[in-house]
């Protein structure tokens, strides 16, 4: 069975380049900003960026 790890990216609002961060920040971070996370996930599938306070995240790609 082959799993696909997602990888996830932030830019934070005093940095010019994007960085590699882990789901489970991406996944504090979308908890601390959103009543629903589904949307937002479901937004950053789809290739559309979740902004909050901490910075902009978006899915980088999906490996296996």
């Amino acid at each position: 069975m082959e799993m696909k790890i997602s990888e996830f990216e932030v830019k934070h609002f005093d940095r010019q380049s994007w960085e590699e961060v882990s789901e489970r920040i991406v996944m504090q971070r979308l908890q601390e900003t959103y009543t629903l996370v589904t949307p937002a996930i479901t937004q950053m599938i789809q290739g559309k960026y979740a902004h909050t306070p901490h910075g902009i995240f978006r899915m980088k790609r999906e490996s296996v």
